[in-house]
């Protein structure tokens, strides 16, 4: 549902208050009106951006063609195994019970899967800048991520290196022109409310 409510909030033109529960809240009542809890999103500003077109399907339709698309992905992750490490490795795949769980709760853990064996594909074909790029995408779960430029330094893969940071940079970049300015002016007018509310008080 939070992936939803973000596509949603880019959707309607609410850029700026994607980060806003307020904002969220009723986009999600609509969608459970039993639920009483938002269940935020929190997930950096491209990632919404990219899963906007979602938002033009209802709720349901939505849902099914998010987890048809992450079984597919999966399958493909599946079938590619089989190929390059053996027909033994798609069964060990197969029987992978977090994979399935994440699929049927419609996480996106086969995306950042996918998003690996591409990377690694691209630097098996010597196209290194190309599989940095790609490691970039998973900066969607930056936790996981923001660490691997420590690792590529390391190995001197400077090439992956800076495909990486490229990634990296545009990605700050959206991510900066909706969520940090519109945190930044959210900030400016609560100390602005806060001043003003001060000033009125000492008049008093």
């Amino acid at each position: 549902m939070s992936f939803y409510t973000g596509a949603s909030l880019i959707g309607q033109g609410q850029a700026e208050n994607l980060y806003d529960l307020d904002a969220q809240r009723p986009i999600q009542k609509a969608l459970a009106p039993g639920n009483e809890d938002v269940i935020p999103f929190i997930r950096p500003s491209y990632y919404a951006l990219a899963l906007a077109p979602l938002s033009l399907l209802p709720f349901g339709a939505a849902f099914w063609v998010w987890i048809a698309i992450q079984t597919v992905l999966l399958f493909l992750c599946w079938a590619w195994a089989g190929r390059y490490f053996g027909w033994d490795a798609m069964i060990f795949g197969a029987i992978y019970f977090p994979a399935a769980a994440g699929v049927t709760n419609a996480q996106d853990c086969v995306f950042l899967l996918a998003v690996g064996i591409g990377a690694y594909v691209l630097a098996d074909r010597k196209l290194d800048f190309w599989s940095g790029v790609v490691l970039g995408l998973g900066l969607i779960k930056f936790h996981l991520f923001f660490l691997l430029p420590v690792v590529i330094l390391l190995q001197r893969r400077f090439r992956i290196f800076a495909g990486y940071c490229a990634a990296a940079i545009i990605a700050l970049g959206v991510f900066w022109r909706w969520a940090v300015s519109a945190a930044l002016r959210n900030m400016s007018v609560c100390c602005g409310a806060k001043i003003w509310n001060g000033c009125l008080r000492l008049r008093s």
